[in-house]
């Protein structure tokens, strides 16, 4: 017999470090470097931020974030009822 698995909801975050990917906020404009982070998790080091950065006009404006801040970001909206 298939023993057939419950859907769950897709943790972006999770994905997005153990995939060793970058993730981007189409609305913000934001690149979340969550491949950097990846890779120090994987070296044995404990990063406390994640690096963040917007391209505007000639020059990146860089911001650090928690990790728990960026996956709450990343979560996915909850789907609309009438649909």
């Amino acid at each position: 017999m298939i023993e057939l698995r419950k859907k769950h909801a897709l943790r972006n975050f999770d994905f997005c470090v153990g995939m060793g990917v970058n993730w981007v906020d189409m609305d913000t404009g934001k690149l979340y470097h969550i491949q950097e982070y990846s890779e120090a998790l994987k070296k044995g080091e404990n990063p406390t931020k994640i690096r963040v950065t917007r391209y505007s006009g000639g020059s990146d404006n860089e911001e650090w974030v928690d990790p728990m801040v960026v996956k709450e970001r990343m979560e996915d909206p909850e789907p609309d009822p009438r649909y």
